[in-house]
């Protein structure tokens, strides 16, 4: 598009800069979210905006106020969360990554722009489902129930203890049904998230229905997205039905592999099901300070039954389609031709009009006889 561009790493990189695909990439700071650097990184590139993909509260006003800063952030809370609306009074130009946001954040009195997540479509497609068992050491007449979520916080975002609660019961109906766990089951999980494993086991769920990602491949970010893909077409479906969503990843990629999908009828959640089914929350649940839901467990029995019944009928290919269908509106190149190419137009051209108006009219001399 004929932008500029250099990265600041938040993660990943310590030390001097490396050059990757012709792009300068930034080592992080001392501070973890490099609230101590990235004032410094923009000064040194020279950088018109900062956009920032995180946590709007994870960065310090000292920081941020030095910067035009374009937070392109999730919001998983009703109403916007205080912390999240505080950080905000700093930003340039704030861009929601869901509609949910984007409303969200007017009803909190702010002028966000909307640009949405974008993956690639060409990795992310259908598969054959077989290739995805034997990668996973599943048969091929087993029902097979995915949740890909991160184990951080506890109480979870995630929602882990309601959907392998709902899980359980219904494999007391379904006993040729397993749960594929693609998250952080680890000692450190335990201690930074919640004890998966004691979850399982006050669930009842016997060790042979399970399917743990493998904790070294995954920690070490070893899969590959391709991989991932061949993962998601093993599933029957997607099990994603979370406390609050700032958009849930998970669900366009299974969704763009035909893998239908559950999920909690609340925040950008409700917005990204094509081929699948929204479950209701019973109640609200206090978090930030402002409120997300939990999902119901009835709820989340009543859609995997759906799913398994639908399978089982040989009425699962529309289903299917419908998902990859809706998910292709998602596609990395079409998400930056839509939305990023206008959207950082218009922020140009505010940067341009700023400018002019900054720059004092030289009249010209007078002309002598």
């Amino acid at each position: 598009m004929g932008h500029d561009v250099a990265i600041s790493c938040s993660f990943g990189l310590q030390g001097k800069p490396i050059q990757m695909d012709g792009i300068t990439v930034l080592p992080m700071g001392r501070d973890q979210y490099s609230n101590d650097i990235l004032p410094a990184h923009a000064a040194y590139t020279g950088a018109d905006i900062v956009i920032t993909l995180l946590d709007a509260f994870a960065l310090e006003a000292c920081a941020v106020r030095q910067l035009r800063w374009v937070p392109w952030l999730p919001i998983d809370t009703e109403p916007v969360a205080p912390d999240v609306a505080q950080a905000l009074t700093t930003a340039y130009q704030p861009i929601a990554f869901s509609r949910f946001g984007e409303r969200k954040l007017y009803e909190a009195g702010f002028k966000p722009m909307y640009v949405p997540h974008g993956i690639d479509t060409a990795i992310f497609q259908p598969h054959d489902q077989a290739k995805g068992r034997h990668l996973l050491g599943v048969q091929e007449e087993a029902f097979l129930v995915g949740i890909v979520a991160a184990n951080t916080g506890a109480p979870s975002r995630k929602a882990f203890d309601q959907q392998i609660r709902a899980f359980a019961r219904f494999r007391q109906h379904h006993p040729d049904s397993l749960l594929y766990l693609h998250t952080d089951l680890t000692e450190i999980g335990k201690r930074r998230g919640e004890d998966i494993e004691r979850l399982l086991a006050l669930a009842d769920i016997p060790p042979t229905a399970v399917i743990r990602v493998d904790p070294y491949r995954y920690a070490t970010g070893l899969i590959s997205q391709a991989e991932m893909a061949q993962r998601y077409n093993a599933l029957d479906v997607l099990l994603n039905a979370s406390r609050g969503g700032g958009f849930e990843l998970p669900l366009i990629e299974a969704q763009a592999c035909g893998t239908p999908v559950i999920t909690t009828d609340f925040s950008a959640m409700a917005e990204l099901v094509f081929g699948g089914w929204k479950v209701s929350y019973v109640d609200k649940c206090f978090y930030q300070n402002a409120y997300q839901v939990t999902p119901s467990v009835d709820g989340i029995v009543a859609a995997l039954e759906a799913a398994y019944e639908m399978k089982r009928s040989g009425q699962i290919a529309p289903l299917r389609a419908k998902a990859r269908a809706g998910a292709l509106q998602y596609d990395a190149d079409h998400v930056a031709q839509a939305y990023w190419k206008p959207t950082l137009a218009q922020i140009e051209a505010r940067l341009r009009s700023a400018k002019q108006r900054l720059t004092p009219v030289m009249l010209p001399k007078e002309r002598t006889a």
